[in-house]
């Protein structure tokens, strides 16, 4: 795969996580402890005015959120990371991103009523082929500490969503973007993809999600590309199906049809491929 590839399916993915729809989805049907039914997601915003201070070693483009829990803030920091091989001292970078965040937050005096630091919430996206078995804090990274030293310890850690194997379900009454998301890297045959662009349409189609629609529509078109791995490669149909789709765009439209075929049996008054993926796209 080309690095022009990979940097565009980079700046494709991360563009998803730039819609608090995912982020809240992420939240609430991934991290799903119960201290997140204490969030307002009403007060989700991207927080794009924090210039975040990077260490020379952190090489990323940082997604950075805040919201309001128990009536403070809360910034989400999403580490996202493509790369196949693992990271052994990735807890250690994440102590780096925090420090520079906060250090960032601190020259911009951005502190809580009584002068005191944010609560910051680190999340780890990893798409490698390789299962994630580095250490989630870095009080694993540390020796057996004895009991007078404990307190002296740093102890930060961050939440991993290793996505080649988190388990999930789409459910086609339920919102859940992070899902699609998911399954789109996990899709190995054309009905797969189907089936996710069927979702997609199903649970975007309000007004109020048309920048999600396109940014979902140009990611699936990055995966669907001949150069991305695994399934752009060959756009194969799953076993016993007569259906061959000859580019990325073929097979969305494809997908799309057959939405606008279930819900209009009679057929779209235009059911050429581009107005048929207009029709459902930008509904």
């Amino acid at each position: 795969m080309s690095c022009q590839t990979l940097r565009e399916h980079d700046v494709a993915y991360r563009g998803l996580f730039t819609h608090p729809e995912l982020v809240e989805d992420l939240l609430r049907h991934f991290v799903k402890e119960q201290w997140v039914d204490e969030i307002d997601f009403s007060t989700l915003r991207r927080a794009s005015e924090i210039s975040v201070v990077r260490c020379r070693s952190l090489k990323v483009r940082d997604v950075v959120w805040s919201v309001r829990f128990r009536g403070r803030a809360l910034y989400i920091l999403i580490l996202i990371e493509f790369q196949s091989r693992l990271d052994p001292v990735m807890a250690l970078r994440q102590i780096e991103y925090v420090a520079g965040f906060y250090k960032d937050l601190y020259l911009q005096k951005r502190l809580t009523a009584d002068g005191k630091l944010p609560l910051v919430l680190p999340i780890l996206l990893y798409n490698g082929e390789r299962p994630w078995r580095a250490p989630c804090s870095v009080e694993e990274m540390i020796e057996e500490v004895p009991e007078l030293l404990a307190r002296y310890q740093p102890r930060m850690g961050y939440f991993l969503l290793d996505e080649r194997r988190a388990e999930f379900e789409i459910d086609q009454d339920q919102r859940n973007t992070v899902a699609a998301v998911l399954a789109l890297e996990q899709s190995r045959v054309g009905d797969e993809v189907f089936d996710v662009v069927l979702f997609l349409v199903n649970s975007l189609r309000e007004p109020k999600h048309e920048s999600l629609r396109q940014a979902f529509k140009e990611h699936i078109l990055k995966v669907l590309s001949p150069d991305f791995a695994p399934i752009g490669r060959s756009l194969r149909p799953s076993r016993g199906s007569d259906y061959h789709p000859r580019t990325p765009e073929d097979l969305v439209r494809r997908a799309a049809s057959r939405f606008l075929r279930r819900r209009c049996p009679k057929g779209p008054a235009d059911s050429s491929g581009e107005a048929v993926e207009a029709q459902v796209w930008q509904a």
